[in-house]
């Protein structure tokens, strides 16, 4: 019997993570992960090199420099992932009209009595709106006749437009 390396059978007690079976491409993801990271630092690397000598051509004033290349590790925003970021943002921003609005993220509570104090406030910054005074004369120049001019309709010694008038159920 020879002392041939073939003919042993070596019985390790260690699994290698290559005989486990693999379900989507590797049992650990974490490792399947570093493997990913290394290439990619590999590229870059290789992406790097090249850059600098680019730059070192261009610094040697070399007539014919070679040409630039966009970094191949650079993490580029692409469909889906932009989507969800924009998404996201939206309902972030959302969220925080809520909060400000009606001081529930959700949007619930009484927004009108919330944005009555916010209406209240920002009017404060300008000077109030003085009420037009009509005349009958004046009133019966809004009318319809000249189409350059809005209808208003007198109403309880209040001065509305049509349009408002309507909304409210005044006229049809």
């Amino acid at each position: 019997m020879t002392n041939h390396p073939s003919h042993h059978h070596h019985h390790s007690s260690s699994i290698s993570i290559h005989s486990l079976p693999r379900h989507d491409g590797c049992i650990f993801p974490s490792l399947r992960y570093k493997a990913y990271r290394d290439e990619q630092a590999r590229l870059h690397a290789a992406w790097r090199e090249r850059e600098d000598a680019r730059l070192a051509a261009i610094a040697r004033g070399d007539a014919n420099p070679p040409a630039a290349e966009p970094d191949p590790t650079a993490e580029k925003e692409i469909g889906l992932l932009g989507l969800l970021k924009f998404v996201t943002l939206v309902v972030l921003g959302l969220l925080l009209a809520g909060k400000f609005v009606t001081g529930e993220w959700m949007w619930e509570g009484d927004a009108n009595l919330k944005l009555g104090v916010w209406v209240r406030e920002v009017r404060g910054w300008w000077p109030p709106v003085q009420p037009r005074l009509f005349s009958e004369e004046l009133l019966g120049g809004f009318d319809g006749s000249d189409p350059g001019k809005p209808i208003y309709i007198a109403v309880r010694n209040r001065v509305v437009s049509r349009r408002v008038a309507s909304e409210v159920g005044l006229t049809d």
